[in-house]
C-alpha cells in the first residue's frame, strides 16, 4: 500500500509514523494484514492491523468507532530499539493521538 503525500491517509497517519518511513513524501507499508468488523457504517472496528513499514519498521493498530462516531484505540511503531505507542481518541472526522510514555 502506498500513502501518497496529499492523501487524507497521510495527514491521519504522518503524526504516528517515524519521518524515517517517508520517501519523497510517500510512505510504503507492506504485508498489510487484519481484520475489519461492522455491524453498520456507524459501529466499525479493526483488529490486527500490521504493516512492514521499512527493512525494520512494523506498523500495528487495533481500534474502533460507535455510533456516536468516537474512536478508541492504539497504534503503535516498532523499529530497532525505538518503540512508540498512541492511544487513539477523538472522532472519525477529527481522529486525536496521545502518545503514551514509555514504561521503565
Amino acid at each position: 500500500m502506498k500513502v501518497s503525500p496529499n492523501s487524507p491517509t497521510a495527514e491521519v497517519l504522518r503524526p504516528v509514523t517515524l519521518n524515517s518511513w517517508w520517501h519523497d513524501g510517500v510512505l510504503n507499508l507492506s504485508g498489510l494484514t487484519g481484520q475489519l468488523g461492522a455491524k453498520s457504517a456507524k459501529d466499525f472496528s479493526w483488529k490486527g492491523f500490521q504493516a512492514q513499514a521499512s527493512k525494520t519498521g512494523k506498523l500495528s493498530t487495533e481500534g474502533s468507532w460507535n455510533e456516536e462516531a468516537r474512536l478508541k484505540g492504539h497504534v503503535q511503531v516498532k523499529d530497532g530499539k525505538i518503540q512508540r505507542r498512541w492511544q487513539i481518541q477523538g472522532t472519525r472526522e477529527l481522529p486525536q493521538f496521545v502518545e503514551e510514555k514509555a514504561r521503565r
